[in-house]
């Protein structure tokens, strides 16, 4: 058994998690296909300040025949480098492990929140989080976008900055 101290760092920190939607809405019965309940999920990052960084998670819980309701959970997971980048880099983390870390979250809202309505409880089935994330593109998350705005935070995790202009207009 280790000591404390003695695990090995990724070199960041979860600093706090923030659910930012929670909702369930009954759908008309007769108009669904689906016969089982299916879930689509997105992410997207973004920088927080000189060495924080914020990760978002978001499932939406498809309606089906046996579920006439949709739900839409969103939580933002706020993590800081600790100094030292050990075995995982930035974008690995940013893209596959802080997902993964906030993931829990997520299922946990999914299932507390529908427990309140018509169907009972539902649960998230077990689930790959890197084959999920694996098909979102890093580099058309907003982080990235801003990462010319934004040299040091690139420099200090390794990043290339965006290139002036790929930011998004607004």
């Amino acid at each position: 058994m280790r000591n404390p101290g003695e695990y090995p760092e990724a070199g960041f920190r979860l600093v706090r998690v923030v659910a930012i939607e929670q909702t369930q809405r009954t759908v008309p019965g007769d108009k669904l296909e689906q016969e089982e309940s299916d879930f689509e999920l997105s992410w997207d990052w973004a920088i927080g300040g000189e060495n924080v960084f914020e990760v978002l998670l978001a499932v939406r819980v498809l309606p089906s025949k046996k579920r006439a309701e949709e739900l839409k959970v969103a939580v933002v997971g706020r993590f800081e480098g600790t100094g030292t980048l050990a075995g995982v880099t930035f974008q690995s983390f940013v893209h596959v492990s802080a997902p993964a870390i906030l993931f829990p979250y997520v299922r946990e809202i999914v299932s507390s929140l529908s427990s309140r309505g018509p169907f009972g409880a539902m649960y998230l089935p077990p689930t790959n989080v890197q084959m999920l994330v694996e098909e979102l593109d890093f580099s058309a998350a907003t982080g990235t976008k801003s990462l010319s705005q934004h040299a040091e935070f690139a420099a200090r995790f390794g990043l290339p900055p965006a290139t002036p202009g790929s930011e998004p207009r607004g």
